[in-house]
């Protein structure tokens, strides 16, 4: 009996901890919020499905590519700047792919890159800046009478 287009049924599913479904404007199955836990807290990551799904996409991305990059190769070869280099790729190529984005504060979409080959294991640390949705656009203008004023 519920009715994703009635707003009221909606609120009170996502007032009760549901997440549901609806139709867009272009007729394409969306979630009614993305937001999971902003009544308890205002995590940006950790609040958002779709944020916790890129940088999933990101983290896999990463993941696989360097273990088919660097797994299997010998240790005399596998330089920490060879690896770092092969993480920089990777890290642009989520770029392209718009997993991570641009910051003011990581202007290549990350920022702390750091790779140690320690023995037979690279080690990578990195933190990235995740390419999301844009939610809401707040606009702030003002209102002002007009005046005029003439001399002669």
């Amino acid at each position: 009996s519920f009715d994703p287009t009635d707003d009221t049924q909606t609120e009170q599913a996502l007032l009760a901890g549901l997440m549901p479904l609806r139709a867009d404007d272009n007729d394409l199955v969306v979630w009614a919020s993305d937001q999971t836990t902003y009544s308890k807290d205002s995590n940006f990551y950790w609040n958002s499905v779709q944020a916790l799904y890129v940088a999933d996409l990101a983290a896999l991305k990463l993941s696989r590519e360097a273990e088919a990059a660097l797994v299997g190769e010998s240790v005399a070869d596998v330089t920490a700047p060879m690896a770092l280099n092969v993480i920089k790729g990777i890290l642009a190529d989520c770029r392209r792919l718009k997993l991570i984005a641009p910051s003011d504060d990581a202007p290549l979409g990350y920022r702390n890159l750091k790779v140690t080959v320690n023995g037979p294991v690279v080690e990578v640390s990195v933190e990235i800046k995740l390419a999301g949705l844009i939610y809401f656009v707040a606009i702030n203008f003002k209102v002002s009478q007009v005046t005029s004023t003439a001399s002669g």
